[in-house]
């Protein structure tokens, strides 16, 4: 009871810090730091110092009890003692009317990246899986492209082969290299995706998570990172069509896509019904060169501009 009463109050410190990343930072990450702690029997002398300075945060105001009044059917009604009885909406509550109206910008796909997808949102997750060889780097590159055809800047970050002949061959068999906006990084690790990229990408293919070491919080902290983008992370499965790691990425994505010799299937999906299929290997003509209007771009993810979109 203690706990949950620090952690509340520590909560109430939300309101003096107006930007959303010194919420996070000086409120927020303490409070679950203080939650994981109370988890651990046997603390470690570093944890036991980082308590202590949850511990240490000056409160501002009390803990607002709550009032619970015994009615005639024996059930309980909470009555908030401080609040007016008609005001339940704040930063983070809102009423499901207001919900229902929220403009959100969408992606306006079309024919059979639309009746593969739908029309997902800028910043989607989507994660790709399949074993060697079954076109799971092919279908990314394809998708990619038309991305950064329709819709913006696109970074191919290429961990797994790096600029090798082999990955050179799909770019120019998909005719990726006459794309404008399209890019294509070297970066081995998901560090180095943190420290070395910057937020000026409206769409990120990340190939592969198993082979840059990203594991599910690291993907959290680069999805925070770039939280205005949309992110393709593609994953290698075991023999039995499981997904290689952890299933946490597949459970925290939008979509999901698994390739299995040639064929794309939408196994998870929130802006359309799943199971839909793609052909991953069929023959594409050449691509029609035109001239494509260049976005601009800036070092800051929360100022991009996506084409295209509902």
């Amino acid at each position: 009871l203690q706990a949950e009463i620090k952690e509340k109050a520590i909560l109430l410190e939300l309101p003096n810090y107006p930007a959303q990343l010194e919420r996070e930072e000086k409120v927020v990450s303490l409070v679950y730091t203080y939650w994981k702690l109370q988890q651990s029997s046997n603390p470690s002398p570093k944890q036991s110092h980082v308590k202590q300075a949850v511990l240490s945060i000056p409160l501002t105001e009390p803990v607002k009890q709550t009032v619970f009044t015994e009615v005639k059917n024996e059930s309980l009604v909470e009555e908030p003692t401080d609040e007016p009885s008609d005001n339940f909406e704040n930063h983070k509550v809102s009423s499901m009317k207001k919900i229902a109206g929220m403009k959100f910008q969408l992606l306006n796909f079309k024919d059979k990246w639309f009746d593969f997808f739908g029309s997902p949102q800028t910043n989607f997750f989507c994660v790709v899986h399949g074993m060697s060889g079954e076109g799971k780097t092919n279908f990314s590159i394809q998708f990619a492209k038309y991305l950064a055809e329709n819709f913006g800047n696109v970074l191919y970050i290429s961990g797994e082969e790096g600029f090798a002949p082999t990955f050179q061959q799909k770019i120019k068999a998909l005719g990726a290299d006459t794309i404008p906006r399209l890019y294509a990084a070297d970066i081995r690790t998901g560090q180095e995706i943190l420290t070395e990229i910057d937020n000026k990408y409206h769409f990120i293919v990340i190939d592969s998570v198993n082979n840059m070491d990203i594991d599910p919080d690291m993907m959290k902290a680069i999805r925070h990172k770039f939280r205005k983008s949309g992110i393709i992370a593609i994953c290698q499965s075991t023999k039995d069509g499981k997904i290689r790691g952890s299933y946490q990425i597949v459970h925290d994505s939008d979509m999901a896509v698994k390739v299995s010799n040639g064929i794309a299937i939408t196994t998870k999906n929130r802006f359309k019904e799943k199971h839909q299929e793609f052909n991953v290997f069929e023959v594409y003509g050449k691509p029609k060169l035109s001239v494509v209007k260049k976005l601009s771009s800036t070092n800051h993810n929360d100022d991009l501009i996506f084409k295209n979109t509902i």
